[in-house]
């Protein structure tokens, strides 16, 4: 019946008088016969009374012509009947025992991971379905039934029986063992039940309870720490084609963490693929917690599930650690995932840019709590032929971002990995206030040095243009500030002693290789020559160095020029410092 009432044009509903609407309802009555309702008869049916308490004629707005005034009455006057009967059912209809077979259903239909089951009972988005051999969560429904998308196990064959199960929602982490990194897939973190839905974006903090930046996050990268240094709280972003040394990147973060540091580390490759790429240096960690999805085992459900049940882990993190650590690896995973469910409840750009936001300080009883999000993109963002998908991806993630770093293909095949581009970086601002006073000197000087660099060189390129000589000078000095930058990449995470050592070198050392690039062995041969020199030959300087994070401004610039000697004294004892012969 009140679907009856619904589908009567809204139109007709404002133009009826209280008189027509009593007689359009015996009319209807009439029709039903009798299985109209017991509720629906006699003197106070629900339309009969609804039609005595509504005002009639309907008000018409001032200025508003008569078709606008019903136009405008239609939705109130609607409401008003529907709410009316919806109570009058809810007190008169007899109480009915619950349908427990609504829980029950079968599968009409399995393709690539996706279900489409009938269920005579009400379903929800992201609920859980128990099937035969696996198990999966709803994605959308119809008047023809709910789509299921296959988290866990084996699809199902059509006609066998499915259940729905409450919610699927991600388990609790199991303890490390024996001090290592500890792993799960998402089928296996996956349960169901009553709880929160692995669909449900963690809360972003409020604004009054946030705190600003003031804490260093340690990330083990030359070029981080000296041009822009991340901090506890920030959202980062490492953008850049494939084998460009993003995971490398992110391997050495890891490995640059405290130990009280909750790392939450999720990407979409195999278990023994994941462990050589991070190394044993991470998988140390205790603290570390990696979830995969096997590409190639994996249902498209568990793929999609992957960033969801990361963000959930490291909100109930963040309760317990002073500061959490997530690393998603990466966004254009879940955008093809999302691509192949057709039309997922919460689309690729909603959960990057809900992962973004629910970074952040937040101040609670116990003091300040920080959420440091990093994430991991495999394209180009300048890349005109970039996919509409991706594209739309990297907008809903770029405004909340606080640091980028663009990692560049042209300098990976250079061996310069990992290939981060500090030409990007010349333009970062001032040094944020967390940073060291030592690192902010070397700041100054490494971006004076990286914008002569560049000047240089669009004056020689502008020149070849026009025909001119090159100098040999300046052909030189281009090929000495290519060895300098090269020292900013390195495959191992170093800590603030050794980088101080690496940027100074890059400071004060020539390198008369007049355009030659040197291979990545010799560029981490050097590095690790230097650091020894000034460790085993200097150790008083070399404990001024520990120390390096509390030393104030004028002791960093006496700090400085001794190291600055020091390096000068051996100049000639390094292969790629020695003039050619």
């Amino acid at each position: 019946d009140t679907a009856l009432l619904v589908s009567w044009p809204s139109q007709c509903w404002a133009a009826m008088s209280r008189t027509a609407l009593r007689g359009a309802w015996r009319g209807a009555r009439s029709a039903l016969g009798p299985s109209t309702p017991a509720w629906a008869g006699g003197r106070h049916c629900g339309v009969r009374a609804a039609a005595e308490e509504l005002p009639w004629p309907l008000p018409a707005r001032r200025g508003a012509s008569s078709a606008a005034s019903s136009s405008t009455a239609t939705s109130e006057t609607t409401f008003a009947i529907l709410s009316i009967l919806e109570e009058r059912e809810a007190a008169d209809a007899p109480e009915r025992a619950p349908d427990t077979s609504s829980t029950t259903g079968r599968v009409m239909s399995s393709s690539g991971g996706l279900l489409r089951i009938s269920v005579p009972g009400g379903v929800a988005v992201g609920g859980a379905v128990e099937l035969p051999e696996g198990l999966g969560f709803v994605i959308r429904y119809d008047k023809h039934g709910a789509l299921v998308a296959l988290a866990a196990g084996k699809a199902p064959r059509n006609g066998d029986e499915v259940r729905l199960v409450g919610t699927l929602a991600a388990g609790k982490w199991p303890a490390a063992e024996g001090g290592w990194a500890s792993f799960l897939s998402v089928p296996e973190l996956l349960q169901t039940g009553e709880g929160r839905s692995v669909l449900s974006m963690p809360a972003m903090p409020a604004i009054p309870r946030r705190r600003p930046v003031t804490r260093r996050l340690p990330s083990g990268l030359a070029a981080a720490e000296s041009l822009l240094p991340l901090g506890e709280g920030h959202r980062v972003a490492f953008v850049g084609p494939p084998t460009t040394g993003k995971t490398t990147a992110a391997s050495m973060l890891i490995r640059s963490q405290a130990a009280d540091t909750a790392i939450v580390y999720a990407a979409q490759r195999p278990r023994a693929r994941l462990e050589q790429q991070l190394g044993p240096g991470a998988l140390e960690n205790p603290n570390l917690r990696v979830i995969y999805s096997d590409p190639t085992t994996d249902p498209v459900g568990a793929r999609y599930l992957l960033p969801l049940c990361a963000m959930q882990l490291a909100s109930r993190l963040r309760a317990e650690h002073r500061h959490v650590l997530l690393i998603l690896d990466d966004m254009v995973a879940l955008s093809q995932a999302a691509a192949e469910l057709g039309s997922p409840p919460l689309g690729a750009p909603h959960v990057a840019a809900a992962a973004l936001d629910a970074a952040g300080n937040v101040a609670d009883a116990e003091g300040v709590r920080a959420l440091s999000v990093v994430t991991l993109l495999d394209f180009d963002p300048d890349d005109g032929d970039l996919h509409p998908t991706l594209r739309n991806l990297w907008r809903s993630m770029e405004q909340s971002l606080d640091v980028c770093f663009n990692f560049d293909l042209r300098l990976a095949a250079d061996g310069m990995l990992p290939a981060i581009d500090v030409e990007q970086l010349l333009a970062c601002g001032p040094a944020p206030v967390y940073q060291a006073a030592l690192f902010k000197r070397l700041r100054r000087e490494l971006l004076r040095s990286l914008m002569t660099d560049r000047d240089r060189r669009e004056r020689m390129e502008v020149g070849g243009q026009l025909g001119l000589h090159k100098e040999p000078q300046d052909q030189e000095d281009l090929g000495s500030a290519r060895v300098a930058r090269a020292l900013l990449a390195h495959t191992a995470a170093r800590p603030l002693p050794e980088l101080a050592i690496v940027l100074t070198a890059a400071l004060v050392y020539h390198f008369p290789q007049y355009g030659r690039k040197p291979s990545r062995t010799a560029v981490g041969g050097f590095q690790d020559a230097i650091v020894a020199l000034v460790r085993d030959g200097y150790p008083r300087l070399w404990e001024t160095l520990l120390d390096c994070g509390s030393l104030t401004d004028a002791q960093a610039a006496e700090t400085l020029q001794q190291l600055g000697g020091v390096l000068l004294q051996h100049r000639f004892d390094f292969q790629l410092t020695c003039p050619e012969r």
